[in-house]
């Protein structure tokens, strides 16, 4: 489901995945196609999401607190950075999260296609 290198439009959100759990990453991109979405990864390392969002273009993301090469915050800056938002989909406590990030949505895993759908319409209305 990745996209190509070229991140050549296809007037759908485009929306960064990074999640771990590969079941879970692959169920929530098969939900955001079905919901209308284009997808980004799924990325199940901080590296690979910041080398998707560095050739690809990116409306949102979702991301995983805990990627398989550690918590994904400095992807979350990045993101904050460019002005791309994103929500944090998890299963860790809210206490897991920084300060600087607490005034970000998160969703409880495990989340419905709707919960999905309904806080991306959410994001990208920003």
């Amino acid at each position: 489901m990745t996209q190509p290198a070229s991140g050549v439009k296809t007037g759908l959100p485009r929306i960064l995945v990074a999640e771990t759990d590969l079941i879970l990453a692959m169920t929530m991109v098969d939900e955001l196609t079905a919901s209308g979405f284009e997808t980004v990864g799924p990325a199940r390392t901080e590296a690979e999401a910041l080398r998707l969002i560095a050739h690809q273009t990116v409306d949102a993301a979702l991301l995983d607190l805990r990627l398989d090469d550690g918590l994904c915050f400095a992807l979350a800056r990045t993101l904050g950075t460019r002005g791309i938002p994103f929500a944090f989909v998890t299963g860790e406590s809210a206490d897991a999260i920084p300060e600087e990030f607490r005034q970000i949505d998160v969703l409880q895993k495990p989340v419905t296609a709707v919960l999905l759908a309904t806080l991306l319409d959410k994001l990208l209305q920003g």
